[in-house]
């Protein structure tokens, strides 16, 4: 379904540019009843080399819309932005369900989830069209997050007791929810939210948040110690150390180790870095995993920890080793395969260039 939104400029020499918001083929699926605001982004020809070069405005939604139909017939006619001086390169749209949370230019999050997001390309056309992608749904769920120092636990003898997180105090111990996010702008992941979280306490956080991401991100957190942090796609089950399967479980990584474990010749290419391991469901290292990822979207690299140098370092092969460590280096939101003999598992992979590394758990 695709409805016309008209955007008038400010200067009276500028084209009048209709933008054809393209709706998704899953919209029904998404409740975007908590939108607050949506953004738009107008890039001029030189954005984003030179990071200034965009005009923005935010228009508050003063009712309710849930479902993206509502949204655009609450926008429809609001936006009037000037072009910049260098020409029109592209239009973006972001729905937030707080403040305008998200600046690129800083990568600074202001504790707003990103309900939906999309981006055209101006061609010259009269007409620019902007496919809407969900990223995640307003329906809110209760989320059960545990914490496992994965680099505690390895060294200390796959011992759940000795690798959680203390409890809270002035916020050092703390999980937030969100997504890890594809880049409008550059080949990189974000993360979005912060909107929702809680403090740990007995090593558990409970809160309510959104949990149903779109087709191109994943439900993240974003969380972990004064010692170890991490900010990655939320792996479901319980985890190696959980007991209930409808929790999750935060894999933290303590530093040098994060920085250590991160091959920067990989990066500028891949710039998102997850840390893990693959355990049995008796807490033991699995060897002998192979580990599949799209060559155009990402690399693997296999592993032993190494404490003296305090990082992963590479053993070269082509499954995981006695340990069951690795690390996965991606760019965007990637399904990842896990083999174990006939054993199959597909998860979905994802970590920011900028605030650390992800980490992931896989149990066989």
């Amino acid at each position: 379904m695709r409805l016309l939104l008209l955007i008038g400029v400010a200067g009276c020499t500028d084209p009048v540019v209709a933008l054809q918001l393209e709706l998704p083929t899953s919209a029904t699926a998404f409740d975007t009843s908590c939108v607050a605001t949506v953004e738009m982004r107008v890039e001029g020809m030189t954005f984003p080399d030179d990071p200034m070069d965009y005009k923005t405005i935010s228009v508050p939604l003063t009712t309710s819309a849930s479902g993206y139909a509502e949204v655009v017939s609450a926008i429809r006619g609001k936006f009037e932005v000037p072009i910049p001086a260098s020409g029109l390169k592209a239009v973006s749209l972001e729905g937030w369900n707080n403040g305008p949370g998200w600046d690129d230019l800083t990568r600074d999050v202001q504790g707003s989830d990103l309900v939906f997001f999309g981006r055209g390309v101006y061609s010259g056309d009269d007409t620019l069209s902007i496919p809407l992608t969900p990223n995640i749904s307003c329906t809110r769920q209760s989320l059960t997050i545990h914490a496992l120092d994965l680099v505690a636990f390895v060294t200390h003898a796959y011992s759940c007791s000795a690798a959680t997180a203390p409890d809270a105090s002035d916020d050092d111990s703390w999980v937030g929810a969100g997504t890890m996010t594809p880049a409008l702008y550059a080949p990189d992941t974000l993360f979005f939210g912060d909107h929702d979280g809680a403090d740990f306490m007995s090593n558990v956080a409970t809160f309510m948040a959104p949990t149903q991401a779109g087709p191109e991100s994943c439900l993240a957190f974003d969380g972990g110690d004064a010692t170890a942090w991490s900010s990655g796609c939320a792996s479901s089950g319980k985890g190696v150390c959980g007991t209930t399967t409808t929790d999750f479980e935060l894999p933290i990584i303590a530093p040098p180790y994060d920085a250590n474990s991160v091959d920067t010749a990989i990066t500028p290419r891949f710039p998102g870095a997850t840390f893990g391991g693959v355990f049995t469901s008796a807490r033991q290292p699995l060897q002998g995993v192979r580990i599949d990822i799209d060559p155009a979207l990402g690399q693997v690299v296999y592993g032993n920890l190494d404490t003296g140098m305090q990082k992963l370092a590479p053993t070269g092969g082509s499954t995981t080793s006695a340990s069951g460590l690795f690390v996965i280096y991606t760019t965007g939101v990637v399904d990842v395969t896990f083999t174990s003999g006939t054993t199959v598992k597909v998860v979905k992979v994802g970590a920011p260039s900028s605030d650390g590394v992800g980490g992931l758990t896989v149990v066989f």
